[in-house]
């Protein structure tokens, strides 16, 4: 060890321009303009830097010098130099004994220049310790040395919300507490539903993304990769731009009578309500007809939707709209076209009216209907809705009145028959009177039918339904034989 200190020293006494001539430059591996320079390991494996000093300064031209190397940990407060042996193995501090090589090209008694720089066995012990190459207290070049870490982002990112117009920031998305290493990003990219983001109101700075003067096509779900020299990490955010709608377009109007139907579109993101208000003046006078709000929940960009606005009295109107959302009304839009309504009692429609009269033949007992019909004109110029319920009306009436008259021709029907059947049951009484002026007749038998007539025994006869016959059995007239016997038949 006082070998090795003392070739240090006898090389500072005797190169005194080297040490405070500057500046220095440096070639090394790796290369990196940034400080540190930084360095990935594998545990259990070995770690080479390399760096070559060079003397700038005046009257040096350029002269190699001999690396020196500095060490400190994460728990140190300040750089510790690194001794080596003649060996050019390491022999402080002790954290690092044994576990360094430095070798170069010979610089006679002093050693080597000390270019290459290894560490034998790199752990988890010495894990981002950092090295510094040049000369003590002088220009350096520093590299740190760890195990890889990919970047961590933040998984729940919340939504950002921004009104059309303005600027935001999502603020730094790296996981809070993460230490990456190496903890440069080599790359972030930023997409928007898959497709890169190209826009110039775009930033993406590592971690973070801003957006200026936001538009309303730039809401969506955004996703966010992050690279080192590591490897790659990603999450997603969603932009939601809050805008007013754009001003509504009428893309075609049907007129008919007492009724204005309007398909209205408009572009706006949607997935909020959206109103529409209509306003329709009479361009005679001037005086507003009607405002009326049309509202639509769940509203998507470009849907034609339709609005029905309602002029019973007809007239020369115009009509001007504008789009209304929670954030917002767009600009009124004035339709230049003016409107021709017809009023929506404006078709005249007259009904063919029929009447029935029931006359009754009594000769014949049937009902016979004797209609009469007064034609009238029909407008056929078209019919509105007011109209057509106006037929429609009149026929249910029609309808009703046959109804009526059919009912009150059953019941005289009905009636009639009742008095035919009692007219015949006045007559039974007539006929059963004249039984007793029936003669005695051998062999006869006698029969009333609505009038006494001479029936014989054990004869067939054919008569009228719902007519009496009464016959007498045996014969009377005997002074021998029993009492009379009639029997009533009826058919």
């Amino acid at each position: 060890m006082e070998v090795q200190w003392l070739s240090v020293y006898l090389f500072f006494a005797f190169t005194p321009s080297l040490i405070y001539s500057q500046p220095y430059s440096f070639i090394t591996d790796p290369s990196d303009d940034t400080q540190p320079i930084y360095a990935i390991a594998e545990e259990g494996l070995t770690v080479s830097l390399y760096c070559h000093v060079t003397n700038e300064g005046a009257g040096a031209n350029g002269q190699q010098i001999q690396s020196l190397w500095q060490s400190k940990r994460t728990i140190d407060d300040s750089f510790t130099q690194v001794i080596f042996n003649s060996s050019g193995i390491s022999i402080e501090p002790d954290y690092l004994v044994g576990n360094i090589q430095v070798f170069g090209d010979s610089l006679g008694i002093f050693g080597t220049f000390q270019v290459n720089f290894t560490i034998l066995n790199f752990t988890i012990d010495i894990n981002l310790i950092s090295f510094k190459c040049g000369q003590p207290d002088a220009d350096t070049t520093q590299f740190t040395i760890g195990l890889p870490v990919i970047p961590s982002l933040l998984i729940n990112v919340p939504v950002q919300t921004v009104t059309e117009g303005e600027d935001i920031s999502t603020g730094s998305l790296q996981q809070l507490g993460s230490d990456p290493f190496p903890p440069t990003i080599t790359s972030s990219q930023l997409l928007l539903n898959i497709n890169p983001v190209s826009s110039t109101g775009v930033t993406v700075n590592d971690y973070n993304v801003s957006f200026t003067n936001v538009q309303r096509n730039q809401s969506g779900i955004y996703t966010l990769t992050v690279s080192n020299d590591a490897g790659t990490s990603n999450t997603t955010f969603t932009l939601d731009v809050q805008c007013i709608p754009s001003s509504p377009v009428i893309t075609g109007t049907v007129p008919s009578p007492g009724v204005l139907v309007l398909r209205v579109r408009t572009m706006y993101p949607g997935d909020t309500n959206i109103r529409f208000i209509v306003n329709t003046t009479n361009t005679s006078d001037g005086s507003i007809i009607s405002s009326t709000t049309h509202q639509f929940n769940g509203y998507e960009a470009n849907d034609i939707v339709n609005i029905s606005i309602s002029i019973p009295n007809g007239g020369l109107v115009s009509i001007s709209i504008v789009t209304i959302n929670q954030y917002g009304s767009s600009d009124v839009l004035t339709h230049p076209q003016i409107f021709t309504i017809d009023p929506i009692f404006s078709t005249t429609v007259s009904i063919i009216t029929t009447s029935v009269t029931p006359s009754i033949s009594t000769a014949t007992g049937s009902i016979i209907d004797t209609p009469t019909t007064t034609p009238q004109t029909v407008d056929k110029s078209g019919l509105s809705s007011g109209a057509i319920a106006g037929i429609t009306i009149s026929i249910f009436i029609l309808l009703t009145v046959v109804i009526i008259l059919i009912i009150i021709i059953v019941l005289q029907c009905l009636c009639l028959r009742q008095k035919n059947k009692a007219s015949a049951d006045e007559k039974e009484p007539t006929a059963f009177s004249n039984i007793s002026s029936i003669p005695s007749v051998s062999n006869e038998a006698y029969a009333a039918v609505d009038s006494i007539v001479n029936v014989q025994e054990n004869v067939a006869y054919s008569l009228p339904a719902g007519h009496t016959i009464t016959a007498a059995s045996p014969p009377t007239g005997s002074s021998t034989a029993p009492p009379a016997v009639y029997e009533t038949i009826n058919f």
